[in-house]
């Protein structure tokens, strides 16, 4: 399959998910970046759903609407490394230069066609991991529970 057939397939993929989904979106034709804004009981989150073209690779990003304080960057630093060592797909990320949390999951496609199915793989496990995790990170930030415990009670119902 020539290169530009399989990221103009990649596309229609990535929309076909968001249409099915009925989500609102944007594309960005100059990044290939599909957004969507999603609120949930917790947080407001932007969800990124990118083709990078040159390396035929689908990027899912997670990004909440809030910013992390530097005062709790250690112990949300804390909170999501232990979170990641339990994770199969995808992994949350932490800007320490920004204070900006976000989750992440990716496929390479190179040599095949990104399906539905494929997108759906990458952004289904994401999103319930989010949705699991997240609250966990907010009795963290609120110092309602040390990283440990937080984890604890999600994983354990301690």
């Amino acid at each position: 399959m020539a290169r530009a057939e399989s990221i103009e397939k990649a596309i229609a993929s990535a929309k076909s998910y968001l249409d099915r989904k009925s989500w609102t979106h944007t594309f960005n034709e100059g990044t290939s970046t599909f957004e969507t804004v999603q609120s949930r009981e917790v947080s407001k989150d932007t969800l990124y759903l990118r083709i990078l073209e040159e390396r035929e690779q689908f990027l899912f990003y997670i990004v909440p609407e809030f910013d992390v304080t530097p005062d709790l960057y250690a112990a949300v630093v804390e909170y999501v490394t232990r979170v990641n060592s339990g994770i199969r797909i995808g992994n949350f990320e932490f800007d320490l230069a920004r204070g900006k949390l976000r989750f992440k999951s990716s496929i390479n496609f190179r040599g095949v066609h990104l399906s539905e199915t494929l997108v759906e793989n990458a952004v289904e496990p994401s999103l319930k991991a989010w949705a699991e995790y997240l609250p966990g990170l907010f009795d963290v930030i609120t110092g309602l529970a040390t990283p440990i415990r937080a984890i604890n009670k999600i994983d354990y119902e301690d």
